[in-house]
């Protein structure tokens, strides 16, 4: 199964069709059926995505698979200068010439919202906490305590309490 996914992924690599696909594929599986055929090609692009409906993933993959083989072929000649373009063209397909930015925004962390229990008339409430200034029934004393800075307290003063 291995080996007739990899095969149809290179067929399609290579801008065959779905159908010059499965003629591909019956020649080097004649054992399998066509709707076999048909199934693995299905599962070869859900696996490795539809290399007719590229992405930018997909393009800059091609591409580089591309630039490699200029460089082999150009290795092969003996050809440094096609050596150093292929190699230029590589790296500017996979954006190494550009400096890495780390882009963080206030959009890529999501807004949290703080609750506490309170036990408000005798009864648990939720309460978020940046609306406790808009609760009729919290004490000025709670507000205090809770606005107030928090300290490290030892295990043994607590013990104690």
């Amino acid at each position: 199964m291995k080996q007739r996914y990899e095969r149809a992924w290179m067929y399609l690599c290579d801008l065959k069709s779905t159908q010059e696909t499965i003629v591909e594929l019956s020649n080097d599986f004649p054992d399998l059926s066509k709707a076999q055929l048909y199934r693995d090609v299905a599962a070869t692009k859900r696996l490795f995505g539809d290399i007719t409906k590229s992405s930018r993933a997909a393009d800059t993959f091609l591409l580089s698979e591309m630039a490699s083989y200029a460089f082999k072929l150009a290795k092969d000649a003996r050809d440094v200068e096609g050596m150093n373009r292929a190699v230029a063209n590589l790296i500017k397909i996979k954006g190494l010439d550009k400096d890495e930015v780390d882009v963080f925004s206030d959009e890529d962390v999501p807004e949290h919202s703080y609750y506490m229990v309170v036990n408000l008339d005798g009864k648990a409430q939720k309460v978020e906490l940046s609306c406790l200034n808009d609760l009729p029934h919290v004490s000025k004393g709670l507000l205090q305590r809770l606005s107030a800075e928090i300290t490290d307290i030892d295990a043994v003063e607590i013990m104690e309490r």
